[in-house]
């Protein structure tokens, strides 16, 4: 087990077979976020994540994903527990904020995904 699959801080994964083994919620993500130029000719992705539709002890690691149009690319993961919303900046692309525009960013269940305004 990872250290970032440690949600409880016990090195165990009850949390994830209380939810999708023995469990019957089923979580609802809203994925947001905004492009921004930064630094050096990149781009700063700003995102915000909520998790809803789950009770207070409902817990995931939420991976986020960017649609390069020729092939997905794991941005990272957040970890999130009950009906929740996190957002930060979370990483900076070496890509014209021109492209930046064509780019898709979701988290793994394709509901989430949206294309960029």
């Amino acid at each position: 087990m990872t250290k970032a699959m440690d949600l409880e801080g016990n090195g165990r994964l009850d949390w994830f077979f209380d939810e999708w083994v023995y469990g019957t919620q089923v979580p609802r993500y809203r994925f947001d976020y905004q492009l921004v130029p930064a630094d050096g000719g990149k781009v700063k992705l700003h995102m915000t994540v909520t998790q809803s539709e789950v009770d207070a002890q409902f817990a995931m690691l939420v991976p986020l994903f960017a649609d390069f149009g020729k092939r997905m690319v794991r941005l990272g993961q957040i970890g999130i527990s009950g009906n929740t919303t996190k957002s930060g900046d979370v990483v900076r692309l070496l890509i014209s904020i021109s492209t930046a525009r064509l780019l898709r960013f979701g988290t793994a269940r394709g509901d989430a995904m949206r294309d960029h305004p």
